[in-house]
């Protein structure tokens, strides 16, 4: 890899682990249930932590809620409850070193991600991003037309971090989504992967190099 001038990373599943959002949110939704409705908080995050690791999704509250008929504003206040909770999460381990090595090597640092605005800001509140990235670029703040693998988040990156493609590098997870603009541009790209992550999409595009796990790549992008 050539020398980098700045590090871009994706959010979910890449410098955290996205599952610990999912049940942090099923615990805010079982706690609004117990004071909107009386619902036993724990049997209600169970259910919708079993139907998730069944693979369902989009319709997921909808069940829950058909077997207690009653509940006020449906299941659209479910996922506003979902979407806008205060996230338990913490950064992979070993990714605050990499990203305090980074920094102390002088390479900038810029987040892009996608996902519902008010959501993806309190999880890079919650995470204390906004003190260690130089650029943080939350694709719905555009609208949904420029969710990845729209290109212009990545243009912006360059913009703001002054680097030319050749030297920038964007490290994510999903192939279905966040490669395909960062090389189309020239950058480099690295596919992280970790225990855990949600089920990666169909292929759209693969990174230039995949690494498991942090240590990996920590070596890769930050050689002795």
């Amino acid at each position: 890899m050539a020398p980098l001038k700045a590090l871009v990373f994706d959010l979910d599943d890449t410098l955290y682990p996205e599952a610990a959002f999912v049940r942090s949110g099923f615990r805010a939704v079982a706690r609004h249930l117990e004071a909107e409705a009386g619902l036993d908080p724990e049997p209600v995050f169970q259910r919708l932590w079993r139907a998730h690791l069944r693979g369902e999704r989009g319709r997921l509250f909808d069940g829950l809620l058909a077997e207690h008929p009653g509940i006020q504003g449906g299941p659209g206040r479910l996922v506003e409850v979902y979407r806008a909770h205060a996230p338990a999460i913490r950064l992979f381990p070993g990714m605050d070193g990499l990203l305090d090595e980074a920094r102390r090597r002088g390479l900038p640092l810029a987040l892009i991600s996608d996902g519902w605005l008010e959501a993806q800001r309190r999880k890079v509140e919650a995470l204390g991003l906004a003190s260690r990235f130089q650029a943080i670029l939350l694709t719905d703040a555009w609208g949904r037309p420029f969710w990845k693998p729209h290109p212009r988040a990545f243009e912006e990156a360059a913009r703001l971090l002054g680097a030319a493609p050749g030297s920038l590098v964007y490290v994510a997870n999903n192939p279905a989504k966040d490669f395909q603009a960062p090389r189309a541009l020239g950058w480099h790209t690295v596919r992280l992967e970790m225990p855990g992550q949600l089920p990666a999409e169909p292929v759209l595009q693969e990174a230039d190099r995949r690494v498991q796990g942090v240590a990996a790549l920590r070596a890769l992008l930050l050689p002795h």
